[in-house]
Parts: structure tokens; C-alpha cells; sequence
């Protein structure tokens, strides 16, 4: 793994579903990286509305993980029917290998179902929050920035009940590119 500091570009393997394809966050990522000078690569394994614990035992994943020389791997559980355990179970069966690769681990928390927005963040952010500190991950709040626009601000960016608008993507990766550069 290269780091921030060296001249090779910073390689980054995002693993998650719709949150993280919808609207390409990964290239956002990239692309907010660009702007501020620094050469980004990104690569993902996206399946749609499956939680990560589905990696559990895909070589394909192992193998990207252990042979692609990632900077940083992040990781995004499914938001219907989210709970806790969900996630460590993903986190748990996945994080041996990121480790084994000598890779950092960011949690990109997404935000609750638009119909559970209110009650449900609090049940994101306290189970991201958990996980990144047992497991030393990074942890991308994208969920909660998303929270304060849509309460405080009155900024409505999902495009149906559980995706967000470009805009709302655009907060993801922001909080990414944020987690990751410090």
C-alpha cells in the first residue's frame, strides 16, 4: 500500500450495494481526490441490496482484497432492514483479509430509509461509530452529515425511499475524500 504521502496513486476498493453505486460515489471520490491534486484509483465489487456478510466465502473478494495493493477499503452495509449485527458480521468476516493486506478499513455509513430517517439514524451512527472503534476502522459519516442537511437545513435529496439524488451522493464521497485525507 502506497499512502498519502507517496508519489503512486492512492488505491482505494470500495465493497457495498446501491448506496455505494448509485449515482458512481466511487468516481466521486476520485474526481473531489483530482481536484485537490492527488491521483486516485478506485475499484469496487457492488451487489445490489446484499449485505457484506454475503462475502463471507467469495474468493473473488478475498483475492481482490489480498492481491490488489489497496490504500483503503470501504466498506458499506445494506440500509433496509439495518441492524447492528449486520454489520459486524460483514465487518468480521471481511476485515482478516483487508488486515492481511495491510490496508485501512473505512466504514462509509450510509443513511436510514427516508421512512425510518428520524428514529432510524440514531441505530447507523451508533452502530458505525461502535464498529470503527472495536475494529480501528476510519469512519465516513455521510449518514449524519445527510441527517443535519435533511432536519436543520431542510434539504430533501432521496430519490426514492432509499437512494439519494447526486447531490445526496456527492455527500458520500465528500465525507469519504474527508475520512481518508484527513
Amino acid at each position: 500500500a502506497s499512502g498519502m504521502a507517496g508519489e503512486d496513486a492512492v488505491r482505494i476498493l470500495f465493497i457495498g450495494n446501491s448506496l455505494t453505486d448509485y449515482n458512481d460515489v466511487p468516481n466521486k471520490v476520485k474526481q473531489i481526490f483530482a481536484k485537490a491534486g492527488k491521483s486516485v484509483e478506485v475499484e469496487r465489487i457492488i451487489n445490489l441490496g446484499q449485505p457484506l456478510s454475503i462475502h463471507k466465502d467469495n474468493m473473488i473478494t478475498k483475492q481482490k482484497i489480498l492481491t490488489g495493493d489497496f490504500d483503503y477499503v470501504v466498506l458499506q452495509e445494506k440500509a433496509s432492514g439495518f441492524k447492528q449485527s449486520m454489520l459486524e458480521e460483514g465487518v468480521v468476516e471481511i476485515g482478516p483479509w483487508i488486515e492481511e493486506a495491510g490496508s485501512q478499513v473505512v466504514l462509509y455509513m450510509p443513511w436510514a430509509n427516508e421512512s425510518v430517517f428520524a428514529e432510524g439514524q440514531e441505530t447507523f451512527t451508533n452502530a458505525y461509530v461502535s464498529e470503527a472503534r472495536k475494529r480501528n476502522a476510519l469512519l465516513a459519516p455521510s449518514g449524519e452529515a445527510y441527517y443535519e442537511l435533511y432536519f436543520n437545513y431542510g434539504v430533501r435529496w432521496y430519490s426514492d425511499n432509499i437512494h439519494g439524488t447526486d447531490l445526496a451522493s456527492l455527500v458520500s464521497a465528500s465525507a469519504i475524500y474527508y475520512t481518508i485525507s484527513g
